[in-house]
């Protein structure tokens, strides 16, 4: 999770997706991403945690070919805490990436999505589909 304020030192997170994409290329993913190890600014002098988690669903498109790229629009739901204060909002939520099919039944693929104005996630996949 990469957290565009000053001074927030970012917490790593982990996820888990399911999806469907049918042969044309567009398709639907569910994400859900929590806090693996919590981050941590400073308030008023003293050190807190930032921890985050996420619920997303989500409209996808894929090129054909080996090599791909990949885009996604969806809506979020978030839960951020700072310390003991906690905030969540829904919005708006947007990614892209690129894609490398390994096999008949697997790829690999590289994102980054955009979870809010000041959150990103840069996140790594491998998908297996049966």
């Amino acid at each position: 999770m990469d957290f565009d304020f000053n001074g927030v030192d970012n917490p790593i997170g982990v996820g888990l997706r399911a999806g469907y994409s049918q042969i044309s290329g567009w398709g639907l993913e569910a994400e859900y991403i929590d806090s693996l190890v919590g981050g941590e600014t400073e308030v008023l002098g003293k050190a807190v945690d930032v921890d985050m988690y996420s619920l997303a669903g989500y409209v996808t498109y894929r090129s054909l070919g080996e090599i791909y790229i990949k885009g996604r629009l969806g809506l979020l739901y978030e839960d951020v805490s700072v310390g003991s204060e906690s905030s969540d909002d829904f919005g708006i939520s947007a990614g892209a990436g690129i894609g490398f099919v390994l096999g008949a039944n697997s790829n690999i693929e590289l994102e980054y999505t955009v979870l809010e104005k000041d959150v990103g996630l840069w996140s790594g996949a491998f998908t297996y589909r049966f």
